[in-house]
């Protein structure tokens, strides 16, 4: 699904990053190949399988790595696949539309 054509649209955070710390965040999106949930910092391109846990960086992916075939938006609905009781902070896609758009890509 190409998200940047829904204008107001939600995206999702697990916190900041642990690399660019306040200037980045961490964003849960979904593989397109795999439909694997992703968390992905726009800002500094890293990718992890699963959300960071604070500053510790034991693995370190790229969006390209995770998701070679580009990534979609996960709307609230299919975020209740992620383990319960995980906070998800609202961020307006507009935020990071610049920083996202060149990976949102259709199946």
């Amino acid at each position: 699904m190409a998200s940047s054509e829904s204008p107001g649209r939600l995206l999702y955070s697990v916190g900041d990053c642990p690399v660019c710390a306040d200037s980045g965040v961490v964003l849960v999106v979904r593989a397109n190949t795999t439909g694997a949930f992703i968390f992905f910092c726009p800002a500094c391109g890293v990718a992890w399988l699963r959300p960071p846990s604070g500053n510790q960086l034991d693995d370190v992916d790229s969006l390209s790595e995770l998701a070679p075939t580009g990534i979609s938006l996960p709307n609230r609905r299919e975020l209740a696949e992620l383990e319960h009781g995980r906070v998800l902070r609202e961020i307006p896609y507009d935020d990071w539309q610049a920083d996202l758009n060149p990976h949102l890509r259709q199946q």
